[in-house]
């Protein structure tokens, strides 16, 4: 391993030929040593070149795009790096990371002047603002990105937010996971939502254990009332759209599940079945008061259009709290579909295919305790834990004895 400092000097091929590069290392990191390359004819033109960055180098004066600040670097990395790399979700939840906690304090420090001392003082910062130190560690994963991207660029030789710790969890930290309803708590829950705006909703999380985008994705076309079957094929989420001239739109898109596991398709069970039936005829009388046909989507705006899933959520969330109801996050509604499915005796990979966890482990892990003998069909047994709620049709759509494939 060349020591930093030490040049090398090595043939290459290339289309044009055999040509020569020089390379001097300038730092190590955890990925290995660090290195200035250049390629010439001749090793002669090689080593010249190198030698003249290595004076530099040794008087401390190697340019490091010194005139480039953080948020400048991470407007140009986000939309010209990582755009390409992925998804429109993701990429929004970095910008939004980044503008939030990281470009208000860090924003207008130079990318070469920045240290892990600062970096740390920046975290500490953010923690006595009261912020999680999940949502902290998920900023410096964002800062870390962008510096990354400045390493390979050679405009700096050390990501100085990679050597600076994430900040470790302890007992002693609050979790925002709430304690999962109990059997008569979702019961309350489904009797209170019956015939109001949230009915199919509540029904959807509660029995099938659906993320909020997921549900507020789903279209008439994802159902079929003829097999008693529903496909979760789509998340809808907002996806913050910032343009390198600082306007910044929130924009539904309609994308992928979470996972490739997250495409599955789940019975029908008789509850759920009328509750789709009482939010398709709600559905019609909106509509038709508003003057447009019934939209594909089941859950839609008062003109008609998708549904914001933040705001949706703030409705459910006032919703809730006239109910008197306890108050839970939306997602650990999806908690509680586990929970009361493991303590009722559903399979544990029954469970795993009806909550779309890409691997049985994740479910296991989180829920482990619980894991008891196989049982019915998820969706299928947890429509029946609920029938006495809501026995509108008298009858399940599926007999227990039936056999669903791909299930």
């Amino acid at each position: 391993m060349s020591a930093v400092g030490g040049v090398t000097c090595y043939k290459v091929n290339q289309k044009q030929g055999t040509a020569y590069r020089a390379a001097l290392t300038i730092a190590h990191g955890s990925k290995g040593a660090r290195r200035i390359t250049r390629t010439a004819k001749t090793k002669k033109e090689a080593l010249e070149a190198i030698y003249k960055i290595k004076n530099d180098f040794d008087r401390g004066q190697l340019k490091q795009g010194k005139k480039m600040v953080v948020h400048d670097l991470a407007i140009t990395y986000f939309f010209d790096v990582a755009a390409g790399r992925v998804t429109k979700k993701t990429l929004a939840g970095y910008v939004y990371n980044f503008e939030r906690y990281v470009s208000p304090y860090l924003g207008g420090q130079h990318i070469d002047h920045l240290n892990p001392q600062e970096v740390g003082m920046w975290m500490k910062k953010l923690l006595d603002k009261g912020l999680s130190k999940s949502t902290i560690n998920g900023a410096r994963k964002s800062l870390a990105s962008v510096l990354d991207y400045a390493v390979d660029q050679e405009l700096i030789f050390r990501n100085v937010a990679r050597r600076t710790p994430s900040l470790r969890k302890t007992k002693d930290d609050k979790s925002l996971v709430k304690q999962p309803l109990s059997l008569d708590e979702a019961k309350e829950h489904l009797a209170a939502a019956k015939g109001s705006e949230f009915d199919l909703f509540v029904h959807l999380l509660l029995l099938l254990g659906l993320r909020r985008g997921e549900i507020l994705a789903l279209r008439w076309q994802d159902i079929d009332l003829n097999t008693g079957m529903v496909s979760i094929n789509g998340s809808l989420s907002e996806v913050p759209e910032l343009e390198k001239g600082g306007t910044k739109k929130i924009k539904l898109h309609r994308g992928s599940p979470k996972t490739k596991s997250g495409f599955r398709t789940l019975a029908l069970s008789a509850p759920l079945t009328a509750a789709l039936m009482r939010h398709k005829d709600h559905s019609k009388q909106i509509s038709a008061s508003r003057g447009f046909s019934i939209p594909d989507h089941l859950f839609f705006s008062t003109t008609g259009t998708p549904v914001y899933p933040t705001n949706y959520a703030k409705r459910f969330k006032r919703w809730i709290s006239l109910q008197g109801l306890r108050e839970i996050r939306i997602h650990d509604y999806r908690h509680t579909t586990a929970t009361i499915a493991m303590d009722n005796g559903v399979e544990a990979v029954r469970v795993q295919d009806g909550l779309g966890h890409s691997r049985l482990e994740t479910t296991k892990n989180i829920y482990g305790s619980r894991v008891k003998q196989p049982a019915l069909l998820f969706s299928q047994q947890m429509g029946d834990l609920f029938m006495d709620v809501n026995d509108e049709l008298g009858m399940s759509l599926i007999s227990k004895d039936q056999e669903i494939r791909g299930l």
